[in-house]
């Protein structure tokens, strides 16, 4: 997550001119600044998942491996996507793009729960509210807010991207 940063550049500038140039770079750049904050706030959402997923498993096998490896691939697609959004949060494509990759994301996550129950790779203690959340309410939660945001990227697509501002 910290290499997120090195997408936040300032240019060159002579110290002579930074007095009077350096205000309206920083300026120009919140669009990267707003980028970085969802990238970071996206991504530590997904490893804060992981983390309590993994805390359940008592061991793992290779799927279940190769699972989190696909997972991570997609994870690690975050900034690339924001980055997009960021840059043309109004046109729909870009919208579809990252609803899409979120809503992956999220596909996956259930699916490497779905298999580690199913495949008895959980602790024996394990945490039955955490196993019953897939299919819940609150499990569903995530894909219906996806969902709805796709679904709105359609009926507005010049304002699709207001709603990144203050979510996800």
């Amino acid at each position: 997550m910290t290499l997120l940063v090195l997408n936040v550049k300032l240019p060159n500038i002579p110290s002579t001119e930074a007095a009077q140039i350096l205000p309206s770079l920083i300026f120009g750049m919140l669009n990267r600044l707003h980028d970085y904050l969802i990238s970071f706030l996206v991504l530590g959402s997904f490893w804060i998942s992981s983390h309590q997923q993994l805390h359940h498993i008592r061991h793992v096998n290779r799927p279940l491996l190769w699972i989190n490896l696909i997972i991570l691939m997609f994870v690690t697609l975050i900034p690339f996507s924001a980055s997009l959004i960021g840059d043309y949060g109004r046109q729909q494509i870009a919208v579809l793009f990252f609803d899409t990759h979120l809503l992956i994301i999220n596909l996956l996550f259930c699916f490497n729960r779905y298999y580690a129950r199913t495949n008895d790779l959980l602790k024996f203690d394990h945490d039955l509210d955490w196993v019953m959340k897939i299919g819940s309410i609150d499990g569903l939660l995530n894909f219906i807010l996806i969902l709805c945001s796709i679904f709105w990227s359609f009926l507005i697509p010049t304002g699709a991207s207001y709603r990144f501002c203050f979510c996800r």
